[in-house]
């Protein structure tokens, strides 16, 4: 069986050296550095666009605000880092949802790039 040449392949999956190579994404928040995943799956993206998109036509502040946290708390290297951030934004009483929405979106197109050349 010959292999169709007209196939449409659809992205590539990294080796693991690859992925090894990835560098966190790093970013200030509140003059405190924090570690970010640098890449999350599509899957998980369009999730939280998806429920995103129908808070949003909804108006439900309170889902909007689940989404963007749910999102945020698994946004980062490991647990530690998740952890960490959490607690920072939970005692810094300056922390401004808008902020929070806006490193939602943030991490969400950063996390979204994926490498397909070396």
């Amino acid at each position: 069986m010959s292999a169709d040449t007209s196939m449409k392949s659809f992205g590539r999956a990294l080796s693991t050296e690859e992925k090894k190579e990835l560098s966190p994404i790093d970013f200030d928040f509140y003059g405190t550095v924090f570690k970010a995943k640098p890449m999350i799956s599509g899957k998980v993206i369009l999730d939280s666009r998806q429920r995103l998109a129908k808070a949003e036509n909804n108006n439900t502040l309170a889902i909007l605000s689940e989404i963007v946290l749910d999102y945020l708390s698994n946004a980062f290297v490991d647990k530690k880092e998740s952890a960490r951030f959490m607690k920072f934004v939970a005692d810094t009483e300056e922390v401004a949802e808008d902020d929070l929405y806006a490193l939602y979106q943030y991490l969400v197109s950063e996390q979204s790039n994926r490498p397909t050349d070396k």
